[in-house]
């Protein structure tokens, strides 16, 4: 679920970019045509990266099933998150190429629905992997109790049904500097906190770093993500890089802050993307602020280029700064994985 959540920065940061794809595309022939093509290209692009993760995390979760009903239960949670990315993906489709003269004439209410959609989006994700904690649990309960035989078994797979938690013996202020917590104790509902100066977990607070599904701390890196510097599919903070980031300096697939940059981008002082809007400066495929599309506003973010994500090595970067948490939280619960079956195998 967190690496569906991670392609939405690819999927609304590269197609949104479409509005600038669109204008060309309306001058029509080959242009057309061409820019026609590599907007459909760019929105499916984040999408695909989705179902293939989407993909990926079924096949891994299928391993921590112990019996038939837990499978059933397990794909369907699955095919709704993969039915939700195929219906957000027809979306952008229709969004993206809604044609030059709406981008042009119904450029607040283009900026509305596209931020509706992508909030519809993650709400449903966030709200369905909730849901799905809580009803595994409770299902993994009554098998135990039903099947006990199928539970003698190393754990395999990504989810942990045994709880595991490391807290480091060093403190700092009567907090651990470093706490991991996974997994929940039979009958346990409620998912208890990782806490510490450093904390890993479901749910992380960490005074300098936090990282997990919801992350809260000085660096954060999550689905869900709150800090200094805050990297997530949500993503909160002075510096916020993510799906649908908020922050004093925003970067994202929908970007909402004093600066902002992405898909869709709305902005105090400058915003750029493929929809942006500021009440200062703002440059984009389809602009509207005091200063749109025109010299100043060019001029600021020729100063400040890096902050263009529709240059490739800007892209790039924002692509690397939103996947790397990802990726640095799958090795480190595999990781942390197959020490436990290691330890388990051993015992």
């Amino acid at each position: 679920t967190l690496m569906v959540l991670a392609a939405l920065p690819v999927s609304l940061a590269s197609s949104a970019k479409a509005a600038t794809v669109a204008v060309a595309a309306a001058k029509g022939g080959a242009t057309a045509t061409g820019a026609t093509f590599l907007s459909v290209l760019g929105i499916l692009v984040g999408p695909a990266i989705g179902v293939v993760s989407g993909y990926l995390g079924l096949r891994s979760s299928l391993k921590s099933t112990r019996t038939p009903r837990e499978r059933k239960f397990m794909i369907r949670y699955n095919l709704s998150i993969i039915a939700a990315v195929i219906i957000f993906t027809m979306a952008l489709l229709l969004f993206g190429l809604s044609g030059n003269s709406a981008w042009k004439h119904h450029l607040p209410l283009l900026i509305t629905l596209g931020f509706a959609i992508t909030l519809a989006y993650a709400a449903f994700i966030f709200v369905t992997a909730w849901r799905f904690q809580r009803a595994f649990a409770t299902l993994r309960e009554e098998e135990r109790k039903l099947h006990p035989e199928a539970f003698n078994r190393p754990e395999t797979g990504m989810i942990f049904t045994i709880p595991w938690e490391y807290r480091s013996r060093a403190t700092f202020l009567g907090l651990p500097l470093v706490h991991c917590r996974a997994g929940r104790s039979p009958g346990q509902n409620k998912i208890q906190p990782a806490i510490g100066w450093i904390a890993c977990g479901e749910i992380a607070y960490g005074i300098l770093f936090a990282n997990g599904g919801l992350a809260v701390g000085g660096i954060s890196m999550g689905g869900a993500s709150v800090g200094i510097l805050s990297f997530g599919g949500f993503s909160l903070g002075l510096l916020a890089f993510g799906g649908f980031s908020i922050g004093g300096l925003a970067l994202g697939g929908a970007a909402i802050g004093w600066i902002a940059t992405g898909g869709l981008a709305v902005a105090w002082h400058a915003a750029t993307g493929g929809m942006a809007a500021a009440h200062d400066l703002a440059l984009g495929g389809a602009a509207m602020g005091n200063h749109a599309n025109d010299a100043v506003a060019r001029e600021f973010f020729l100063r400040f280029r890096w902050l263009d994500i529709s240059r490739p090595a800007s892209r790039n970067a924002f692509w690397i700064a939103c996947f790397a948490p990802v990726a640095f939280q799958m090795l480190f619960w595999t990781r942390l994985k197959r020490k436990m079956q290691n330890h388990q195998t051993q015992k």
